[in-house]
């Protein structure tokens, strides 16, 4: 037949197969798991994993052995990461939870900072997180140098963006554009040439953010001067003129930038200004600004001071983290369970249900509310048995008699032999007491 020819012509046919106890197995035919009979040689069982309920399996058994094993493997469990890393040199991660196998935060360097790799998420998978770049400093290398020109000494040697570097021509040449040079974009400014110097001079030199009060010439005589000004909210830093002298100018004056404090800036350090409203303020270098959290957050520990002052168009933004609004576990009820949920975050508006014991009875809304870190009300268990029902003299209670009853519980009377019952025959344990009241008799 065909088994024989599947399994060969020695198959024990007298050989039993065990009930298969796979938990991971849902049996169709013909045979459940909780079945204590052994199975006949040849018999068929069909089977689907729980893990792959679409498809379906067979085994058949053969000489005491199911062919093909039974074989469900179990569902994968991947775990969860724990609260992200905090990469130096970029924006803080705030929400500090555990994260599932999937998901994604967004990752981000800081002003003057590039990620190396460049990427902008990093992802969780399986209880690990992806390794996060690192933030590195966007800085450029060394100024341009300048024929006949020194550069003014300066102590940054980092030139991150931003940063300004000062050159000075040699002794009869004149400077010709810009005697400064920005770190912009990891690259460096034009720099000015230096061209031999005879008595008069040029153009005035340009001060970013500034300008001079009178239309500029093309060339001007020796000690010729030109007055500067700034911008509106610049301060001006050295002296408003600028002399011809020998060829060359001397130092204009630097215009400071005020500092902005935008809505945008304010926003990613969950905060606002406390003193002035608005989207923007502007504050010239040298004043001093004061923060606030916005609702629902309180000052972050390692914030810098919530009264800052700005530095030459630089703000040290404070920082605030979200308040912890959640409330406790749920506080117990005598003799009541709470009915099992998955959250266990108590966020507001969370919702715990009680469930009373049997015999019990619910007094109060039987559910909590977590709100400003408290739980509402909870119930209570009232206690609704009934006591020992009263013995009747010459009769007798025809159930076993017990020392508590629960509501809906039924005991009947019964009179000897000769006697006749007076009341109710039938008594119900209803809200903690008999019903009907009183004591039947048997005269």
């Amino acid at each position: 037949n065909i088994l024989n020819l599947v399994f060969g012509f020695h198959s024990d046919k007298s050989a039993q197969c065990a009930v298969p106890s796979s938990s991971e197995a849902i049996y169709l035919t013909p045979y459940k798991p909780s079945s204590a009979e052994k199975i006949n040689f040849g018999t068929v069982l069909k089977y689907k994993c729980k893990t792959d309920v679409k498809n379906t399996k067979e085994s058949t058994c053969v000489s005491g052995k199911w062919l093909p094993e039974i074989e469900c493997k179990p569902k994968e469990i991947k775990k969860q990461c724990p609260p992200p890393p905090q990469v130096p040199g970029a924006l803080k991660v705030t929400e500090m939870r555990n994260y599932e196998s999937g998901e994604e935060i967004a990752f981000q360097c800081l002003e003057n900072f590039e990620a190396s790799p460049s990427m902008d998420k990093i992802l969780c998978e399986d209880g690990k997180w992806q390794s996060p770049p690192r933030c590195v400093e966007a800085r450029c290398g060394p100024p341009p140098e300048v024929v006949n020109a020194d550069i003014i000494p300066n102590e940054n040697e980092m030139y991150l963006p931003g940063a300004r570097v000062q050159y000075k021509c040699h002794r009869g040449f004149r400077s010709v554009g810009s005697k400064k040079v920005i770190c912009e974009n990891r690259e460096w400014s034009q720099p000015p040439t230096c061209e031999e110097g005879s008595g008069t001079c040029g153009p005035p030199p340009i001060t970013e953010n500034g300008d001079i009060t009178t239309f500029p010439l093309p060339r001007y005589e020796p000690d010729s001067t030109v007055t500067y000004k700034c911008k509106n909210l610049y301060i001006m830093k050295g002296s408003q003129y600028a002399t011809c002298n020998s060829g060359q100018w001397t130092e204009p004056p630097t215009c400071i930038e005020p500092c902005t404090a935008s809505e945008q800036d304010m926003a990613e350090n969950n905060i606002r200004l406390r003193w002035a409203s608005g989207e923007k303020l502007y504050s010239p270098s040298g004043d001093v600004i004061e923060f606030e959290c916005i609702p629902g957050y309180v000052r972050d520990p390692a914030s810098p001071p919530f009264r800052v002052q700005c530095l030459e168009g630089k703000l040290p933004y404070p920082r605030c983290k979200l308040r912890d609004v959640r409330c406790r576990p749920p506080p117990e009820v005598v003799n009541a369970d709470i009915i099992p949920t998955e959250n266990e975050m108590y966020l507001p508006g969370t919702r715990v249900q009680y469930k009373c014991h049997r015999g019990f009875r619910s007094v109060g809304s039987n559910q909590v509310i977590c709100e400003n870190r408290e739980w509402s009300q909870p119930p209570t268990c009232q206690d609704v048995t009934c006591g020992s029902p009263p013995d009747i003299a010459n009769g007798w209670i025809a159930e076993i008699k017990r020392e508590r009853y629960f509501p809906g519980e039924i005991i009947h009377y019964r009179c000897r032999q000769g006697q006749t019952l007076t009341g109710p025959a039938r008594i119900v344990c209803k809200e903690g007491n008999w019903s009907p009241p009183g004591t039947p008799e048997c005269n």
